[in-house]
């Protein structure tokens, strides 16, 4: 049911995302035969449908390259940086001057196509699309707006999900596959889970070791993907690449998780490696709950306050089975809480 709800929202982003770019593509076409063009280059209805089509291909044929975007983002950061941008210029243009061909058919195709300028506008487009996509890898999508806008440059108190979500058993694996080939495993787990976190609104603060640090906080426009659904889905993504680990590593990755619900701090820290960093005792009891989960024999705990902010932000949640699992003693703290689980079915 989540992957179903997560495919849905690709799809209807992906379709939002076409209308928009076409939209803009007949602005742009607009713009350029009433301000830029004064020859007679034909009717500007055929300007503005010319500037739809190659607003709505154009992104179209990005989004089937993906994969090929994908691979290109896992080489060193300079290609990144400068070969991707070249890679979405020489795509670009050839797209438009397909389309000007088939469409206007112009004389002189170089000087009346205006396919050079395009290449070039594209270019420098990519650049800096390019490169602050790569300050979100680097630095997180939240992280990076925050910094730049200043929203926690004085600390501030906030509510939110907090989940604490570890590898089980590290150690061992650890030892028996190699530090290498651990670090390799690391990395495809913590990119496998990615994009179930972020399609379910979370956002990642922290790796540490094996362990990710995931926090939500509440928005309406999310109230039909929970914490809980996001970890569904995790569970669900690892499965679906089963036959992988087993062949790269001998084995299935299992892990372990915690969920709490309380208020933390947020504030901007340090000054050469400025950080956003979250502070509370709400950080602490999420990463007790996570440690409670193999003494109990169980790979998910939730605390109390997670499921009552759960059955008050998410209608779903009101609907899920939370299994109690009793009171249970919890590092470091004064007072045993009361976790609950839930059925993996």
């Amino acid at each position: 049911m989540v992957l179903e709800n997560s495919k849905r929202v690709k799809v209807f982003s992906v379709f939002s995302m076409l209308l928009i770019c076409s939209f803009l593509g007949a602005l742009f076409a607009l713009f350029l035969r009433t301000f830029i063009i004064n020859e007679d280059r034909g009717p500007a209805v055929e300007f503005i449908i010319l500037g739809s089509l190659t607003g709505f291909i154009i992104p179209l044929s990005f989004h089937l390259l993906s994969p090929v975007i994908s691979a290109i983002k896992k080489m060193p950061l300079w290609v990144s940086f400068f070969i991707q941008p070249a890679f979405f210029s020489f795509i670009i243009g050839v797209e438009y001057g397909i389309i000007i061909f088939l469409t206007f058919r112009p004389d002189n195709f170089l000087k009346n196509s205006f396919l050079i300028e395009t290449i070039l506008f594209s270019l420098t487009i990519s650049f800096f699309v390019t490169f602050f996509d790569n300050l979100n890898r680097l630095v997180g999508k939240k992280v990076l707006r925050g910094l730049m806008v200043g929203t926690y440059h004085q600390p501030v108190l906030e509510e939110r999900y907090i989940m604490f979500l570890d590898i089980a058993g590290s150690t061992s694996i650890a030892e028996k596959i190699g530090d290498l080939k651990f670090h390799s495993l690391l990395n495809n787990f913590f990119c496998d889970i990615t994009k179930p976190i972020i399609d379910n609104y979370g956002d990642i603060y922290k790796y540490v070791g094996d362990e990710v640090i995931i926090t939500w906080q509440f928005l309406k426009n999310t109230q039909k993907h929970s914490p809980v659904d996001a970890y569904i889905s995790i569970y669900s993504a690892i499965e679906a690449r089963k036959d992988y680990y087993e062949k790269a590593y001998g084995f299935v990755p299992s892990f372990k998780a915690g969920l709490h619900y309380g208020k933390v701090i947020v504030g901007e820290m340090g000054s050469y490696k400025q950080e956003i960093a979250l502070l509370g005792d709400a950080m602490n009891t999420a990463s007790r709950i996570q440690g409670a989960c193999k003494p109990s024999g169980t790979n998910f705990l939730l605390s109390r306050d997670a499921i009552n902010a759960l059955q008050m932000h998410y209608d779903h949640e009101k609907r899920r089975e939370f299994m109690s699992m009793g009171n249970i003693e919890l590092r470091g703290k004064e007072n045993a809480l009361e976790l609950f689980t839930i059925q993996m079915l």
